[in-house]
């Protein structure tokens, strides 16, 4: 296990393999806009905020790695670098909201979905509707994120107490209240690369694994960090690591997640909000 600050791109020889290999990176999202890629993610600009647009809340990659959709509270949808498309946003069709939380792509890049902090869905592009969790008539107001299955068949969301409700063919392996822990802090969910298990990160750095395909690689309490503003986790392309990433802009590194050095500008414009893995 490694720390260290934020972060700016570097080779690696890991590999992914989608239609492209890509090697293992992450990037960093600021509530202000500002994106920064680290390792094989590349920089391809931001998205400058408004009070219309809220702030950032959500980031998300190609299969390639050589562009990424931003995703703010209200919704607004941008893309950055090549071999990415725009897909529309909600206020495209004069939704008003402000309670995205969330966003992720399908498995080929040709969609994405937005999360609100409801469990309500946006699909775009390739993304197909599988449910929600207004849609059975359940009404909360903690849903912190989402993972999509690795064939596009379904999709899996948590709550902030760790509570995971699935949707087509994704699998449920377990939650956090059905092993009896109380906790109010989970920031996000991750699904295993083989669709067999998936894990989700607290905003003091424990980890929860359920399932198989995700390894336990460590927490930040299992090594005496103590914090409380983890906003979310990225894992390798292999699944053989996991960064988490703080408000505060420091990384911190399991298994086999390398980290890089801090990105110039990124702490004058934190607190960083999002994070997500090539």
């Amino acid at each position: 296990m490694a720390l260290a600050g934020p972060l700016v791109p570097a080779a690696s020889a890991a590999a992914q393999t989608t239609t492209t290999t890509v090697a293992p990176g992450y990037w960093l999202a600021t509530a202000n806009g500002h994106v920064y890629g680290l390792g094989g993610a590349g920089s391809f600009g931001g998205f400058p905020v408004t009070t219309a647009t809220g702030d950032v809340s959500g980031i998300a990659g190609t299969p390639s790695a050589k562009g990424y959709w931003v995703v703010t509270q209200a919704g607004n949808v941008s893309k950055h670098g090549s071999d990415i498309s725009f897909y529309g946003d909600p206020p495209g069709l004069g939704k008003h909201i402000s309670n995205i939380v969330a966003m992720a792509a399908t498995s080929d890049g040709k969609g994405y979905y937005l999360l609100g902090s409801d469990g309500g869905l946006f699909t775009f592009g390739d993304a197909r509707y599988y449910g929600s969790v207004p849609a059975q008539g359940i009404h909360v107001h903690n849903i912190a994120g989402m993972a999509v299955t690795p064939d596009g068949g379904g999709y899996l969301m948590v709550g902030f107490d760790g509570g995971v409700f699935t949707f087509g063919n994704a699998k449920f392996y377990g939650s956090l209240p059905g092993m009896g822990k109380h906790v109010d802090n989970i920031r996000g969910i991750f699904a295993s690369s083989a669709g067999t298990g998936y894990a989700m990160v607290g905003s003091d750095g424990g980890v929860f694994n359920f399932g198989t395909g995700i390894k336990y690689y460590g927490s930040l309490p299992e090594i005496g960090v103590k914090t409380s503003i983890i906003v979310g986790m990225a894992i390798t392309p292999d699944d053989g690591g996991y960064w988490m990433a703080g408000a505060d802009g420091f990384v911190h590194g399991f298994g086999n997640a390398k980290l890089e050095p801090t990105p110039p500008g990124l702490q004058s414009n934190l607190p960083v909000v999002a994070v997500a893995g090539t």
